[in-house]
């Protein structure tokens, strides 16, 4: 009887909507079963890819419309080590140094999508000028997320740590609806509806042997 409640309980959520906006999945630590390492290496070659369409078991390492790079491009002759994203999802991108656009980095709240004009499919997450010395908007060590635009326009974002040249993601999510704006670290919440849904069952489930 109690798999019947589970299932009333699951039906009545789904028929909620309360999850019907945004879509958001987590990233295990690191070790623990299910986590997608992405990250930058300084490979020649080396691309690591994130779909914010898929949980992090069904990550497929490849360029699509819905993922974001870390991509290591580095031409001794004329530019330094770099993590960029080229191709795949836009990212929001922003000036902040030397005629230098870079993914701009967003704090909890903020607003993505307002404007798809800063939006790019290539931009660069931070660069290396000399030895230890970067050029970034995001903090080293500070948990800040990239704005993304899928390749059918829906908002997204990624929850990531920076640690030097390298990026560590903790979740992302985007909007099931396309052009809807989204806030960084956006999830989706039970509505009204759904919550009654739980404290119905949860009340006729303690009533069942």
């Amino acid at each position: 009887m109690k798999s019947v409640v589970t299932a009333l309980l699951c039906a009545a959520w789904s028929a909620s909507g309360a999850c019907a906006d945004i879509v958001h999945f987590t990233n295990p630590a690191p070790g623990q079963a299910g986590h997608y390492d992405w990250r930058w290496e300084p490979v020649s070659g080396w691309e690591s890819w994130l779909d914010i369409t898929m949980p992090s078991t069904a990550q497929s390492n490849l360029t699509s419309p819905n993922s974001v790079g870390q991509v290591y491009v580095f031409d001794p002759k004329e530019d330094p080590p770099m993590n960029v994203t080229v191709g795949g999802a836009a990212v929001n991108r922003s000036f902040f140094a030397w005629g230098f656009f870079g993914t701009t980095s967003y704090a909890s709240g903020n607003l993505i999508g307002f404007s798809g004009i800063f939006f790019s499919t290539v931009s660069t997450h931070v660069m290396e000028m000399e030895p230890g010395q970067v050029v970034t908007t995001f903090p080293d060590g500070a948990r800040r997320y990239m704005g993304v635009r899928t390749g059918a326009g829906n908002y997204g974002w990624i929850e990531v740590e920076r640690h030097g040249m390298n990026f560590r993601a903790y979740g992302w999510a985007y909007q099931a609806e396309p052009g809807v704006p989204i806030t960084a670290g956006q999830a989706p919440s039970p509505g009204p509806a759904a919550m009654l849904a739980l404290t119905a069952c949860v009340r006729l489930s303690r009533r069942m042997p």
